[in-house]
């Protein structure tokens, strides 16, 4: 008999819920019985070691006295007490009449004397012949210095079996409940999941033979199923791509850090070998360690600015703001910068440059590119800031004199850790990451951003805000 779709659910889910549950219980049963030998265990070596100081002082010299504090000792722990003397004779025996102890086996050839014997401590699982069940062994030599035999503790593992068994039980219970839980729910589920399915056969078979509403149907159910596996394959795609990105990101960050730390790491070697003392090469090492240093501190503080970009831990507070305001700042921040490497600033803003932004989010931005573009800027060059409103948005430009991009990597420059002139990058101290961030900020304002060639030379930055 074929088996449904409903049906070969139901029988799925309850076969699954089954191994699992199977192999849930064997551990679970296997723990448990650890658990409890290993308590026994450590409950026998503490009656070992308190009954060997009590054999110890107890000056006893025949089998009767011994057997008698056998019983004694017995007792008081609620295990069985064998005392061995050295040639293996058991001199008592809590669980053993004097007569037994007196007919009773040599025991010096028991695995857990020997091991007692050589080691200190002998611990040992096995079936008791003399009292016929299964137990575990704790056995310490007695006797300073010399040794004069072993104390031996025991106790039946049938209380772990006892523990095992009452777990089963309730592991079965459980387990009933558990698959009556499933069937219920499993029917549910899938009397959900075929009901459309069932509507659609039903209706299929209530048309007429060749009726081109019956091919409509059934090609509707197969272009919905087209239409997720391509949706499917859409979101594995970008996955992978964001896998991709990730690894690559790591890999350039990785890079990025190696170069300073490796410089500072050396510097510092070097210094503490006894360069420090050199008039010209101490003063060198240590302004390269500062200066690594610093461009360290510069990578890390954008990686964090990135990773709480992209964790959306940025609150942006987006509010109307006087852009003249703001380009002035950065200008007065970086004019040291400017005045070092004589360029010109030209600000040629609309007096009613009003947008809306975060404020630190567009004075971080206005930072990053005029700084950039004062920095690739050639010396005594200019840099030209401007706005611009178009419809309901506020482009702002900022342009530079100097080498350019080329076209091949205009789109690459917005990446993190992309350059288009390593060597010049680092020169002028940049860490990869600065225009990664501009982007980030401007998109998560609403806003556009990218960059454009300038004749004959030079390159133009801009940015699209919305207005107030």
């Amino acid at each position: 008999m074929k088996l449904g779709i409903r049906s070969q659910l139901s029988l799925f889910s309850l076969l699954l819920m089954l191994v699992v549950g199977s192999f849930a219980g064997l551990f679970l049963e296997h723990q448990r019985r650890n658990s409890i030998e290993q308590q026994i265990e450590q409950e026998l070596s503490h009656y070992a070691a308190a009954a060997r100081e009590l054999v110890a002082e107890s000056k006893a010299e025949t089998v009767l006295q011994f057997d008698s504090l056998a019983d004694r000792l017995g007792q008081a722990t609620t295990s069985r007490i064998t005392i061995i003397a050295l040639d293996g004779r058991v001199l008592g025996d809590s669980n053993l009449t004097l007569n037994e102890v007196a007919a009773v086996e040599n025991h010096g050839q028991r695995p857990e004397v020997l091991e007692a014997l050589l080691h200190g401590k002998g611990i040992y699982r096995r079936y008791s012949t003399t009292i016929e069940t299964e137990m575990l062994y704790v056995a310490i030599p007695f006797g300073a210095p010399k040794i004069l035999g072993t104390v031996r503790t025991a106790k039946p593992l049938a209380e772990v079996d006892h523990a095992i068994s009452e777990l089963r039980l309730t592991l079965i219970f459980t387990g009933i409940l558990a698959l009556l839980l499933a069937i219920l729910l499993s029917g549910l589920a899938s009397h959900l999941l075929t009901g459309t399915l069932r509507k659609l056969i039903r209706h299929a078979k209530s048309l007429p033979a060749g009726s081109s509403s019956a091919s409509d149907d059934i090609e509707l159910l197969a272009g919905s199923f087209n239409h997720l596996a391509e949706e499917l394959e859409s979101h594995i795609t970008e996955l992978r791509r964001m896998e991709r990105d990730q690894r690559q990101f790591i890999a350039n960050a990785s890079h990025e850090l190696r170069t300073p730390v490796a410089v500072i790491r050396a510097n510092a070697e070097t210094l503490l070998d006894g360069a420090i003392k050199d008039e010209v090469m101490g003063p060198k090492l240590l302004q390269a360690l500062d200066r690594n240093a610093g461009r360290l501190t510069l990578i890390l503080a954008d990686l964090l600015d990135l990773a709480r970009i992209d964790a959306k831990q940025t609150h942006l507070e987006v509010t109307n703001l006087h852009l003249p305001e703001y380009v002035t700042r950065a200008v007065e921040t970086l004019e040291a910068l400017a005045q070092q490497r004589a360029i010109k600033i030209n600000i040629n803003l609309e007096q009613t440059s009003s947008l809306r932004a975060d404020p630190q989010a567009l004075q971080q931005i206005l930072l990053n590119l005029i700084e950039n573009a004062i920095k690739y800027a050639p010396p005594a060059g200019s840099v030209e800031i401007k706005s611009q409103r178009q419809a309901d948005r506020m482009l702002i430009t900022v342009k530079d004199s100097g080498p350019g991009i080329p076209e091949s990597c205009r789109k690459k420059v917005f990446q993190r850790f992309y350059r288009v002139d390593n060597g010049r990058s680092r020169e002028v101290g940049g860490t990869g990451l600065g225009l990664s961030i501009v982007k980030a900020l401007v998109e998560a304002m609403q806003g556009e951003v990218g960059v454009e060639a300038v004749e004959p030379t030079g390159a133009l930055f801009w940015v699209s805000l919305p207005v107030s």
